[in-house]
């Protein structure tokens, strides 16, 4: 791939263009390939067509019943921080809402988990929805010292991005610090 997202909307495009008709051999295969373009079209600010193409993805993991598959969680999540770019918070929350629904019930001790609990702590911070943001910033470190399995340089990174966050809203470093600790 290539770091120029025009580029590579174009290859994602051309792979595209050769798949066949979807299938249950395919659905997961052009469901990912949706959800590129559509993160894609994110990234490049064109939010209308990264929802419809990340809409496209997701229906596609429904239809094929490949809702417990880990990219199922990754799009959810994806498309809820669309919806949160799109200026729609609410909707954003109950699209994490419902990830965490399905993750609890295929995976619930995983990194899955953790990322989007994280996930829905940033957005709470950026909701004003403090206390409930530390509740889940505090509980995504818990699942990531899981899914780590102990590696303590992993699970110092993800504390670090989480103090990071804390103190872009103005929590200063020691309370930041403080307030993920259990």
């Amino acid at each position: 791939m290539t770091d120029d997202p025009q580029e590579s909307l174009k290859l994602m495009k051309q792979a595209s263009a050769v798949l066949p008709e979807i299938s249950e051999e395919n659905a997961l295969l052009i469901s990912n390939l949706n959800a590129n373009i559509g993160g894609t079209y994110r990234m490049m600010g064109q939010y209308s067509l990264a929802r419809q193409h990340m809409e496209t993805a997701m229906h596609i993991l429904e239809e094929y019943h490949l809702t417990e598959y880990h990219d199922c969680f990754v799009q959810i999540i994806n498309y809820a921080m669309l919806l949160g770019d799109m200026g729609e918070p609410e909707k954003e929350l109950i699209g994490l809402e419902k990830a965490e629904k399905l993750i609890r019930d295929v995976n619930p001790h995983s990194y899955d988990h953790g990322f989007l609990l994280q996930a829905k702590g940033t957005l709470q911070l950026s909701a004003g929805n403090v206390e409930e943001a530390l509740c889940s910033l505090r509980d995504s470190l818990h699942y990531f010292s899981r899914a780590f399995d102990g590696d303590e340089a992993l699970l110092t990174e993800k504390r670090q991005e989480i103090e990071a966050v804390l103190q872009m809203v103005g929590l200063p470093q020691g309370v930041a610090q403080k307030a993920i600790t259990w």
